[in-house]
């Protein structure tokens, strides 16, 4: 089953579960990926559909982020249960483990010494990780970058 044939099911199962919560983060994800079918003339595919549920993870977080410096508890927490629900249609995130080594593999592969090749090496541990599966949050491993490139 993709991830978009998952979607559809979900929200049937939300509307009959009467989840709102559920329901509206599923057709905001929905209209997310038929924004970007069009603006690609065609359907993207199951890695584009990820990265589409992605962005919308980081929106969600960076929300929340706001809301909690306004001082709005409550907009963060739903900012962040939608986030929970998107999640569970992305790949496992990557342990701290792998994310160390690739960090290391890849100030090793780079030569990095200083935070001036912070750029370098964030692209190369990026790229091994990528090719381990799972996903990874970028901020993760840019902060065990730059701790590493002081």
């Amino acid at each position: 089953m993709t991830l978009r044939e998952r979607l559809e099911a979900d929200v049937k199962t939300a509307m009959k579960a009467h989840d709102e919560l559920a329901v509206s983060t599923l057709r905001m994800a929905r209209s997310e990926i038929s924004k970007r079918d069009l603006e690609g003339k065609g359907p993207i595919d199951e890695a584009g559909v990820q990265k589409a549920l992605g962005a919308l993870i980081k929106q969600r977080a960076d929300s929340a982020a706001e809301f909690r410096k306004g001082n709005r508890p409550e907009l963060a927490a739903k900012e962040e249960k939608e986030a929970a629900i998107l999640k569970t249609y992305l790949p496992a995130e990557v342990p701290d483990a792998a994310v160390e080594e690739a960090v290391a593999a890849a100030i090793a592969q780079t030569g990095a010494k200083s935070a001036a090749d912070l750029g370098r090496a964030m692209g190369a541990a990026m790229k091994l990780l990528k090719e381990k599966g799972g996903t990874v949050d970028g901020n993760r491993v840019r902060h065990l970058l730059s701790k590493r490139l002081v």
